[in-house]
C-alpha cells in the first residue's frame, strides 16, 4: 500500500517538473515494495515504522 501511494505521488511530482522529488519518491516506493516482498517471503527482520 505504501509503495503504491508513494509511487503515485512520485509520478505527480514528475508531471509538475520536480525531478528530485520524483527520484526520492521512486527510491522510497522501491524500498517499501522490496521490504513487503521480503516480509511476505518470511524474512527474519520485521519492524513497524509509525
Amino acid at each position: 500500500m505504501v509503495a503504491v501511494v508513494v509511487g503515485s505521488v512520485s509520478l505527480a511530482g514528475l508531471f509538475e517538473g520536480r525531478i528530485g522529488g520524483f527520484l526520492l519518491g521512486t527510491a522510497v516506493a522501491a524500498a517499501a515494495g522490496f521490504y513487503a516482498l521480503y516480509v511476505f517471503r518470511g524474512g527474519r527482520f520485521r519492524f513497524l515504522i509509525i
